[in-house]
């Protein structure tokens, strides 16, 4: 299948595991209860943006609102997250630090340039972010758990001020 849109899944709360790869996805819709994630080789701009399913009247409130209200949720079921193969150039601390428990992330073959706040993720094991273009990477020292850091064919951009160990 080639879904544009899985808004329906947000009527399914005990969804644990979603495989919503290989789609022409620009969003994804999230469930509470959401232990693992695949949405690779998809159009995701943003990692770990879940659209919460809302009624018209909430709907026609700007996407800056909703984001916002997505802010104060947090997601603390995800383990398992990969976002491989789409169109993401940054990590947004805000968003980062309401997943918490994430022990697996796969950000390879995206556009990342920016990956900041990877201290918020404290249960951290595996991090890939191989075949990227990074200027800023910070955070990975208090990343105490992490046991597996893939930078494959990552081309990082070394400044003084920029790269933080």
């Amino acid at each position: 299948m080639n879904l544009g849109d899985i808004s329906a899944l947000v009527n399914y709360q005990f969804v644990q595991q979603l495989d919503a790869s290989h789609n022409n996805l620009k969003s994804l819709y999230g469930t509470p209860n959401l232990v693992h994630i695949n949405a690779s080789h998809n159009k995701l701009t943003d990692f770990l943006v879940f659209l919460h399913h809302r009624s018209e009247k909430q709907q026609q409130n700007s996407l800056q609102q909703q984001e916002k209200d997505q802010e104060e949720e947090p997601c603390e079921s995800l383990l398992i997250a990969d976002y491989s193969h789409n169109q993401i150039e940054k990590l947004n601390a805000d968003l980062v630090m309401r997943f918490s428990n994430l022990c697996v992330v796969n950000l390879s073959h995206n556009h990342l340039y920016t990956v900041q706040a990877l201290g918020e993720l404290v249960n951290l094991i595996e991090l890939d972010i191989s075949d990227n273009q990074i200027i800023t990477l910070e955070g990975l020292r208090s990343l105490k758990l992490l046991r597996i850091l893939k930078a494959v064919s990552c081309f990082f951009f070394w400044k003084k001020y920029y790269f933080l160990f």
